[in-house]
């Protein structure tokens, strides 16, 4: 078995979990670790855009190509948004 060095979970459920918790921690201490109202901002838009293209996407019945490539692209910019925060 392969040992995995990434800190991000492989699922997107863990990441949407994941991305959940970072948000409450960061609102809870935004004056302390200096966080702008705009990054926080950005942080949740990119974390209600991927809870609302992931539940779209597990709905069978809307579940299409262009939901699916909806979701993969939030998913993306999640990701990208959760890794810019580590970095900082």
């Amino acid at each position: 078995m392969a040992n995995r060095s990434d800190w991000l979970p492989p699922n997107r459920t863990g990441q949407l979990i994941m991305a959940k918790d970072w948000k409450g921690v960061m609102a809870a201490k935004l004056n302390e670790w200096n966080i702008s109202a705009a990054a926080l901002a950005g942080f949740e838009a990119a974390v209600q855009e991927a809870d609302s293209a992931l539940t779209t996407a597990q709905t069978e019945a809307a579940r299409t190509a262009v939901t699916n490539a909806l979701c993969k692209a939030a998913f993306e910019a999640l990701v990208q948004e959760m890794r810019d925060t580590k970095r900082r």
